[in-house]
């Protein structure tokens, strides 16, 4: 796969210097070395992730940030605040809806609450290989359903790659379908991804992320999904025996702006976020992305059993009655359906 030039240690480094946000999120004032009259922004956008090297989303907010900076002379500057300091995801996608907050990274599986057109990324064993994710994202179907955010007044700007879903277990290593029966597994708060989990015979039990570590150590649970690198930045490893890369489905953030304020923006400010953050997409699927991945799992087989090289297909035909139900329920989870057959015909 080809490598993206700007090495991770660089990106790590980078900051922000922005001034102070404005309540409104926008200064009036115009800029000497922007077009006459071009108002300019500051803008704050939150997400839930840490601040450390292996944090995806605080690594891509930060490029984005600085991507946008340039492209509009700095007529747009971007504070990040992140670890949840504006609350969680969905507290913060209600506060970017009514212009309360600005811009967030949040969860798709959070944006699943508000609107399903995205949701068939999300169908367990569907998506498994970051290539066919990342050709996903470009597809005409899931640039269409990012458009229907602007129903929730909420302007989507690009599906942000973080990695793909682990799972970690306490009793059998997950190598095949049959390896998942009767096991008593934590599962994200969504009626799709407890539909599927139930169907492949799990114990599901949905959980706040906050008391995963202590549910584990206590046997409350025995297993989870999560991505790589949050097996590591959480110390899961401590409370758990076996790590199985199931790559069980993705787990990208939506990258948005309220739509009132994108609206009031230049053309060509517009365009400035369009195009960072489509760079931004690009960044964390041809490097970022890996590097963290690579790190996070070296550091993990010196601590648990790792099982890699899981095959995907028994679960994807387990699941097929699944992906059937999601599809005649959602026009865009079956045309996403459709298209990742396409591509993985199209990537043997």
């Amino acid at each position: 796969m080809k490598k993206w030039l700007a090495p991770l240690a660089l990106i790590a480094s980078l900051s922000l210097v922005v001034a102070a946000c404005g309540s409104n999120g926008t200064n009036n004032s115009a800029n000497p070395e922007s077009p006459a009259g071009e108002e300019t922004f500051k803008f704050r956008l939150g997400h839930v992730g840490a601040v450390n090297e292996y944090s995806a989303y605080q690594l891509s907010t930060e490029h984005f940030a600085n991507q946008v900076a340039e492209l509009t002379n700095g007529t747009v500057n971007i504070e990040i605040y992140p670890s949840g300091q504006l609350g969680g995801d969905r507290d913060m996608l209600e506060s970017i809806q009514n212009g309360a907050l600005d811009m967030g990274l949040i969860s798709l599986a959070v944006v699943d609450g508000f609107s399903k057109n995205l949701s068939g990324i999300q169908l367990p064993f569907l998506v498994t290989d970051k290539d066919i994710e990342y050709q996903l994202y470009q597809s005409d179907v899931v640039n269409e359903a990012l458009g229907t955010l602007e129903d929730l007044n909420v302007k989507g700007l690009a599906l942000v790659p973080t990695g793909l879903r682990a799972f970690g277990t306490n009793g059998k290593a997950i190598e095949k379908p049959e390896d998942m029966k009767n096991q008593k597994i934590r599962a994200p708060e969504s009626p799709m991804l407890l539909d599927a989990y139930k169907t492949l015979g799990m114990d599901t039990t949905p959980m706040p992320f906050p008391e995963l570590y202590s549910a584990l150590q206590t046997g409350v649970i025995q297993g989870m999904d999560q991505i790589v690198s949050t097996w590591w930045s959480g110390k899961y490893y401590e409370v758990t025996k076996n790590l199985s890369i199931t790559n069980a489905y993705p787990w990208p953030g939506v990258l948005m702006v309220n739509l009132d304020k994108y609206n009031r923006m230049s053309d060509e400010q517009k365009q400035a976020l369009i195009t960072a953050a489509a760079d931004t997409q690009k960044l964390m699927y041809e490097s970022v992305v890996n590097d963290i991945d690579d790190k996070t799992l070296e550091l993990l087989k010196a601590e648990i059993n790792v099982v890699e090289n899981v095959d995907p297909v028994p679960f994807r035909e387990i699941l097929q009655p699944v992906y059937d139900k999601y599809a005649g329920q959602n026009e865009y989870i079956k045309k996403t359906i459709e298209e990742v057959n396409k591509l993985i015909e199209g990537n043997p």
